[in-house]
């Protein structure tokens, strides 16, 4: 913890997209009790495919060696079938 890495990127990704998805701050999604987020409490009838549940998910665990550890693993994921252009050469 307190180490900057790139896939805590990914895990703000996720977090913000659970904020976007419920109008919600992310403080009120996660439960330190049951050591889960609870974000679908408060879809408030927005909803979410299977798919882009577990996307989510795994974006915003806690645990980073549980997290995507790219984003082009995000993007295989969701374009089974389309090719990933490589987006390592627009490093700067």
């Amino acid at each position: 913890m307190g180490k900057p890495l790139f896939i805590s990127d990914l895990y703000s990704l996720g977090v913000t997209c659970l904020h976007l998805l419920t109008g919600m701050s992310p403080f009120d999604l996660y439960s330190p009790m049951e050591g889960e987020w609870v974000w679908r409490d408060y879809l408030n009838g927005n909803l979410v495919s299977d798919e882009l549940e577990k996307i989510l998910e795994k974006l915003a665990n806690p645990i980073a060696k549980h997290r995507y550890q790219s984003v082009k693993q995000v993007v295989i994921l969701k374009n089974k079938n389309t090719a990933v252009p490589d987006i390592m050469k627009y490093r700067y």
